[in-house]
This record gives C-alpha cells, structure tokens and sequence, in this order.
C-alpha cells in the first residue's frame, strides 16, 4: 500500500488492535504495522525531541528533554509516525513526513553527541588490547572527538588502514561512538564489524546496529 493511502483506521483494523490502546506502545504498534505487510520499511526505535502537550497521555514527560518513541522509517528515508498524536492530544492519525524532522533521533544519536563530552577516551589501564585496523578517514574522525586510537600522524585523505590496539572499554567507548558522526554509514559499518569479530557486539547499541547493518 501506498504510505499516504494508509489511514489510521485501516492499521488499526488490519493489527487489531484498538487506537485507544496504542499510547505507550508506539514501537509495538511500528511492528504490527509492518508485520501486517501495510507498508515497506524499518521498525525505528530512538526518541522524541517535539513538544508535549500537557493535557494527554505523556503529560507527567512534558517539559523534559526526551521521550522513548517507536516509529517506521520508509524506504525513501521518511518517517512514518502512526502515534505521533499522542504526544500533540490530538484526533488519531498516521504522520508522514521528512526522515531529518528534528523531533525524531533514531537510536539516540543526537543525545550520544552531546553526552561525548562527558565521555572521555578511556586511558589505556594495562588490560588486555585488541587488534583493529581503520581506515585513516575514521580514525582522525574519531579522533576529532577525543579518541586516541592511534601515534600516527594522519593528514589528508589518506585511505590506508591504521594499526590500533585497544583495551576493552576503548572498545566500548567506540562501539557507542555516534554513527551520525562518521563519514558515512560504510565507516560505521566497517567499525561494528570488527567489534563483533573480537566477539564485543553486545557493546554496541542494537538501534544502531540495525541502522547500519541492514541490508542496503
């Protein structure tokens, strides 16, 4: 079905499961919709940065930072949002619009940047290190924010891979690097990939994991 043409009474019928039982389980209802074979796309979980209203279901979170929320994300990249009403108190409806609104961050990529700060770098603690070799892209990127990965002087664009041998928690700090921080989505992948071969994939935030590995 054509995203545009789905009305909220339709999922509704077709998961059945009553509207006035999807506040509060908006990725369950994301799932179901899916599942239904409604529309195409990608269960999305990560957070609400919108307003509030202070009238409705969410009102004991209005005026805090963030919310928990669940969504669909399509293959053109849109959100398809089937309770974003639930936060606006408004009459029930599907929401379609761009994947880059502000209110939505999958995974929790635009907090994880401003929490960088108060994540420094762990400093090498005589553990045992584990074997990685980056593209140079990736490593000054990381770097930028703190990491030390690496002695190497790294200038330019230069694509070589860069030997760097890390301990376990240098390991975790990577793993929860924001993936809206890499160059691309290639970089990220390059990286959790070889966190899960050194067997650390629980280290890394199962919403991005899905981002970045997905079948493209």
């Amino acid at each position: 079905m054509n995203p545009e043409e789905l009305t909220i009474e339709q999922a509704a019928k077709a998961i059945d499961w009553p509207v006035e039982k999807w506040e509060g389980n908006c990725y369950a209802v994301a799932c179901q919709i899916l599942k239904a074979g409604l529309v195409e796309g990608r269960a999305v979980y990560g957070a609400w940065y919108g307003d509030i209203n202070t009238d409705g279901y969410w009102k004991h979170r209005a005026g805090g930072m963030f919310v928990r929320h669940g969504w669909i994300g399509l293959p053109d990249g849109r959100v398809l949002d089937p309770t974003r009403w639930s936060f606006e108190v408004v009459e029930p409806y599907i929401w379609i619009g761009p994947g880059d609104s502000p209110e939505y961050d999958e995974g929790n990529n635009a907090l994880a940047e401003m929490m960088l700060s108060r994540n420094p770098w762990p400093e090498p603690d005589g553990s045992k290190t584990y074997h990685f070799e980056l593209l140079a892209e990736i490593v000054r990127e990381v770097e930028h924010y703190g990491a030390e990965l690496t002695d190497e002087e790294i200038d330019g664009l230069d694509y070589r891979h860069i030997d760097c041998d890390l301990t376990g928690p240098q390991v975790f700090w990577l793993a929860n690097f924001p993936i809206t921080l890499y160059p691309s989505r290639d970089h990220a992948r390059e990286v959790f990939t070889q966190i899960a071969e050194h067997d650390f994939r629980a280290y890394i935030p199962m919403d991005n994991w899905n981002a970045v590995m997905r079948k493209r």
